[in-house]
């Protein structure tokens, strides 16, 4: 075996060594040495939201938390979407939370955005939902308020 097929090996096999070790600290360190760190609001658990300005548009939410990073699903409980499920997905970082959601079936265009800050020492999030609202073809901002279930 010649020099340099030792060489491209070598560097095969570093290169191999380095992707392991990024895919375990981006997978296994990074998540854990968050979560060790964490010291926000504990906001993961199930939330119901009420649109103050289309009282008949009412959801329930349940949050999970990996250090700041929050995923979850929303369950519509009233309104004309009755029954939809969506996947949430974004950041808690300084009291203030960022999702972004979009509906399970793929087939609809059903997605947005919610942007809350905590109130009530934590017990309520206050905010925005941005959303695409296909029957109008637009972009539609609504407050809505969020309480612990």
């Amino acid at each position: 075996m010649n020099e340099f097929n030792i060489g491209v090996i070598s560097g095969l096999v570093a290169s191999l060594i380095v992707f392991v070790f990024q895919i375990g600290y981006v997978q296994v360190l990074r998540p854990w040495l968050e979560e060790l760190l964490y010291r926000d609001l504990k906001i993961e658990g199930r939330w119901l939201v009420e649109y103050p300005e289309g009282e008949e548009f009412t959801e329930a939410i349940e949050l999970k938390r990996q250090g700041h990073r929050v995923t979850g699903s929303v369950t519509v409980t009233g309104g004309p979407d009755l029954g939809r499920v969506y996947v949430v997905d974004g950041s808690f970082k300084n009291l203030i939370l960022t999702l972004s959601f979009a509906g399970q079936d793929a087939t609809r265009l059903d997605r947005g955005t919610y942007t809350l800050q905590t109130k009530n020492n934590g017990q309520r999030l206050q905010g925005y939902s941005t959303f695409y609202q296909d029957d109008e073809n637009t972009i539609v901002c609504m407050k809505c308020n969020w309480r612990r279930s």
